[in-house]
This record gives structure tokens, sequence and C-alpha cells, in this order.
């Protein structure tokens, strides 16, 4: 059963402030769709963001925290980490999954369709055609979605769940003319729109070849084989294929790789309504130890002024 009244009084406090759902969420630092997935009862905010509000509303935390909440359904969330070759996809995969289950998620991942298959032997070179290779990759891509969803419903001990793509069904209209996708649609009987937005939120990756051409290889993954220049003109397509999209949130290399993550990591969990990922805490020894005897070695010495 979804937590109906939790929602109700989220909307009636909301109303009183005379404050749309976007600018709650902007108070809040949580998007729209965060908000409305309280609302209508689908998800309830972390304690941290209770607090939060609390203050917005000027209403004792002690009040929502006392009033009677409904048990809520699983919450599933399936999101897309897409983006163009060589955009640090397999690094924010696992930094997704270590941020998120600290915040209490069960994290399932659907693998990468293209590289199982290339990997595999079916490529779009070995296939007769290339719509022959894009109507067996989308077949697969969806089938495994399901799956995923499936095992998500039935995971254990498991009120939140992400489920997190490695790129989504749209990614294949990027490698197609638009010929070749209009005859996949009409062949699978799918919808493009449908398809599109069969994601909650989608986070495109853009690609080293943009912005950060120094770090473009092709060593880490073997079915990547374009030049810089055309993985930049791939990196284009993708966000093309997925614009429309109600959530699409693009994270280019204004910054340096780590910091690329980070931004990924805030952007997810706004939409999800989670507070802020913690950043890594400095620790100090206010005494030297006998450096030699450390089991740790991750450490820097440094003078701190008195």
């Amino acid at each position: 059963m979804n937590d109906f009244k939790f929602g109700e009084y989220i909307l009636n406090l909301r109303n009183e402030q005379e404050l749309t759902q976007a600018e709650f969420g902007a108070a809040l630092g949580v998007s729209d769709k965060a908000v409305s997935k309280w609302e209508n009862g689908k998800a309830k905010p972390h304690v941290e963001m209770l607090k939060k509000i609390s203050a917005v509303f000027g209403v004792p935390i002690e009040q929502i925290l006392d009033l009677p909440l409904e048990k809520c359904e699983k919450q599933i969330t399936k999101i897309v980490i897409t983006g163009g070759p060589c955009a640090g996809k397999t690094t924010a995969m696992s930094r997704i999954q270590e941020c998120f289950e600290k915040l209490g998620y069960s994290v399932l991942f659907v693998p990468e369709t293209a590289t199982e298959l290339i990997g595999g032997g079916a490529a779009p070179w070995t296939l007769k055609s290339n719509l022959d290779y894009q109507l067996c990759q989308m077949k697969l891509q969806l089938e495994k979605e399901k799956v995923f969803y499936m095992a998500a419903q039935n995971l254990f001990n498991a009120d939140k769940v992400l489920i997190v793509c490695d790129r989504g069904a749209i990614d294949n209209r990027a490698y197609m003319t638009d010929a070749e996708f209009g005859r996949l649609l009409n062949e699978l009987s799918l919808n493009e729109t449908q398809l599109r937005d069969n994601y909650d939120a989608v986070f495109h990756l853009v690609t080293a070849a943009k912005g950060a051409e120094k770090f473009y290889t092709l060593a880490n993954n073997q079915a990547r084989t374009e030049t810089i220049e055309e993985a930049a003109a791939m990196d284009d397509k993708l966000i093309a294929a997925w614009t429309g999209h109600p959530h699409l949130r693009i994270i280019d290399n204004s910054s340096d790789f780590e910091d690329k993550i980070k931004r990924l990591l805030q952007e997810i969990s706004a939409f999800l309504g989670e507070p802020e990922p913690y950043e890594i805490e400095r620790k100090f020894l206010i005494e030297y130890p006998d450096v030699k005897r450390l089991e740790y070695k991750n450490f820097v010495l440094a003078e701190i002024g008195g």
C-alpha cells in the first residue's frame, strides 16, 4: 500500500506555503520529481531530509515523525547511466553502488548489452546488417530489464531498490539511421516515447573526447573503436536521442574526473530525494606515531600551526 497519508500531509503543507513542487524541491536540494514521489505516496524522505522539511514549513519535526504512517510498498527506481565513449561509466557504477548502499538501497546493475553481444561474437560487422544487430540488442536489452525488475520485486528485506542500467534502450537510436530505427520500432511494436520514458531518470556522462581529450583511450573496452572525432560526434547523437526525457541530466568535463563522478552522485541523490553524499573525511593525529608501524599507508604528514 502506498503511503498516501504522509503524501497528503506534505501536499497540504506545500499548498499552505503556496510553493510549487519545483520551488519546494529547490529549497531542499532535491528534484520536483522527488517531491512528486513523496506526495503520491510512492516514497518517503530520509530522516535528515525530514529535518529540512521541518525547517522549510516551520513545523516541529516531532509533528512529522508522529504522523501515523502507512506501510509503503517497495520503492523501485530504474535509472540509466549513459554517455559517449570513454566517459567514465565503469567507475561511475562502482561509486554508485558504494554510495547508495550506504543510504539503504539495494543496488542492481543491468550490464551493457552491446559489450556482452560484441564480446560474444555478435556485432554489427559480423551480422548481415546493422539492423539485424540492433534488433538483437534491443530484444536482449528489454528482456534483461524485465528480469532485473522481477528480481527487484522479489529481493528479501529490501525496501528501496535502485536498478542501474549501463545504457538504456534509446542508446540504440544513436547507432542507427532514421529509417533503421523506424523499422526496428515497427518490427518490435514499440513506441519511441514510451521506450524513452520507461526509465525514471537518465544521467549522461560526456565523453573524454569533449574537453578531456588526453584521457581518451580505447584500451579499457574491447567494444570501443571510435576515434576522438567519432566519439565526440557519437556523444552528441546520444544526447539528441535522449532529449525529451523528463529527467535527463548531462555531466560534462568542466572539472577533474573525481569531481565529475561526485556531480553525478549529487544529481542522482537529488533525484531520489536523498541528502548529498558525504565527502571523504580527513582524520588528524595530534602526535606523530611511529609511521613504520602503521598498517594504514594512505596518509600525509603535515605540520598544523597552533
